[in-house]
C-alpha cells in the first residue's frame, strides 16, 4: 500500500467510525476500572500520590522547587503536571493498543487505524479528570480564572492530535516487536527527568536550552502554564507554535506510511 493509499484509508476510517471510536474509548475506560470499588476515581487518587511525592522529593527533601515569576511551587508544579499525566499514560498503553486488541484485527473487520486513537481518546477522559485538582490548588494560592485559561482546551487537543500521531507508528511497530514497547516504557522516565516539569525552563541556557525545547511536549507542558499561570496566548509563540505543528504533520506522514506499509500483515504476526 503506497503513501496516498494509507492516507486515505486512515482518513476515511476516522471520518466514518468517529462515532464508534468515542464508543470503543468508553468500553476500554471502564474495561480498565472493572471490578474496582473506586473505580474511574483511581486516576485521580494516583495522580495525587505522584503529586505529593514529586513535590515532597523536591521542595521538601532537596530544598529546591523554585519556579518562575513568584509562582508558588506547587501551583506551577501541578499545572505542568496535568498534560504529563496524559503523555505518561498514554504513550506505551497507544503504543500496545494493536496488539492488545488482537481480536479486533484477527476476529473481525475492523477499523484498525482507529485502535491508537481510541486509546489516545479513553487515556484523555481519564488522565484530563485531574484537571479539576489542578484548579482547586490554584484557587488555593490566589490563581483564579482568566480569559486565558480556555487556551487549555487547545492544548489539550494539541497533546491528543501529537499523541494520535506519535501512536500510529508506535502501534504499528509494536506488532512487529515488542522490543519498542519495552524501549518507550524507558523513554518515558527520560523524557519525565530531561522535560522543564519538575524545574523550570530558565535554569538552562544556550544550545541546551534550545535542545529540550525542541521536545514537542515541552510545548504543551508549557502552553499549560502560560494560559493558567503567566497569561500568555500561545500566538505570542509563533516560531514555536509553528515548530510543534510542523513536527506533528511529519509524525503523521511517518505513521501513515508505516501503518500503511506493515498494516497487511497485522493479522499473520498476531
Amino acid at each position: 500500500m503506497n503513501f496516498l493509499e494509507s492516507l486515505k484509508l486512515v482518513w476515511r476510517e476516522h471520518i466514518c467510525n468517529y462515532k464508534q471510536i468515542f464508543q470503543m474509548a468508553q468500553k476500554d475506560l471502564k474495561k480498565q476500572f472493572s471490578g474496582t470499588a473506586l473505580g474511574i476515581a483511581w486516576p485521580i487518587i494516583k495522580n495525587l500520590i505522584f503529586v505529593f511525592a514529586y513535590w515532597f522529593t523536591i521542595q521538601v527533601g532537596l530544598k529546591g522547587g523554585k519556579s518562575p515569576e513568584h509562582v508558588p511551587y506547587m501551583a506551577w508544579l501541578v499545572v505542568g503536571l496535568l498534560p504529563w499525566f496524559f503523555i505518561r499514560d498514554t504513550l506505551v498503553p497507544a503504543a500496545s493498543s494493536i496488539r492488545k486488541n488482537k481480536y479486533l484485527v484477527t476476529k473481525m473487520v475492523f477499523p484498525v487505524s482507529t485502535i491508537p486513537t481510541f486509546k489516545v481518546l479513553s487515556a484523555f477522559i481519564s488522565s484530563f479528570m485531574f484537571v479539576g485538582i489542578g484548579f482547586l490548588v490554584c484557587f488555593a494560592y490566589g490563581i483564579f480564572p482568566s480569559i486565558y485559561w480556555i487556551q487549555i482546551i487547545y492544548y489539550a487537543v494539541a497533546a491528543g492530535i501529537l499523541l494520535v500521531a506519535i501512536s500510529l507508528t508506535t502501534s504499528a511497530l509494536v506488532v512487529v516487536s515488542r522490543d519498542l514497547e519495552f524501549l518507550l516504557n524507558s523513554i518515558i522516565v527520560l523524557i519525565f527527568w530531561v522535560s522543564p516539569i519538575l524545574w523550570p525552563i530558565e535554569n538552562l541556557h544556550g544550545t541546551i536550552k534550545m535542545i529540550v525545547k525542541l521536545n514537542p511536549f515541552f510545548y504543551v507542558i508549557e502552553g499549560f502554564r502560560e494560559s493558567m499561570l503567566y497569561g500568555k496566548w500561545f500566538f505570542e509563540s509563533p516560531v514555536l507554535t509553528a515548530y510543534f505543528w510542523a513536527v506533528v504533520i511529519i509524525l503523521f506522514v511517518i505513521g501513515i506510511f508505516i501503518h500503511g506499509k506493515l498494516r497487511d500483515y497485522f493479522a499473520d504476526i498476531l
